[in-house]
């Protein structure tokens, strides 16, 4: 989980590449976090907004769910049984319990994730402990071919 840590930039951005690095322990952690239904316990989707929410988690977890949560939503959004949700939601809080106040580790790593992939989304200005985007855009961006 030393990859979810302070420098990311080296770090397997998709589930595939992140199961192909790890070893031993670590590729069973993950595999067993995976397997579970942790993602489906923190996600939720409706038609107005698609929501993650990794407030409170362990770095290491959360970028795992991260990288989880693109997939299940590049799924979702490839399927025409899904309605695309207006606003997309990502919750990672604000920093106020961190060990420096203000500085959410979880929210360091998800907006360098979301920054080396190139997405569109951003920091809430009413909330700054949430990424938002438009359900449509995160869509164009995780789904290109499809228009």
């Amino acid at each position: 989980m030393s990859m979810a840590n302070d420098d990311i930039s080296g770090a397997p951005l998709s589930m595939l590449e992140l199961v192909g690095v790890l070893e031993d322990e670590e590729g069973l952690a993950v595999k067993e976090l995976v397997d579970s239904s942790v993602l489906f316990d923190v996600m939720g989707w409706t038609s107005s907004e698609a929501k993650l929410d990794l407030h409170g988690m362990h770095l290491g977890s959360a970028f795992v769910i991260l990288l989880q949560w693109m997939d299940e939503m590049r799924r979702r959004l490839n399927n025409e049984r899904h309605s695309v949700p207006n606003q997309i939601t990502v919750i990672c809080g604000a920093g106020k319990h961190s060990k420096v106040r203000g500085e959410s580790p979880v929210k360091q790593m998800v907006k360098r994730v979301l920054n080396r992939l190139r997405s569109p989304m951003r920091i809430d200005m009413r909330n700054t402990g949430c990424f938002i985007c438009k359900g449509r855009a995160l869509k164009q961006w995780l789904c290109p071919s499809d228009k």
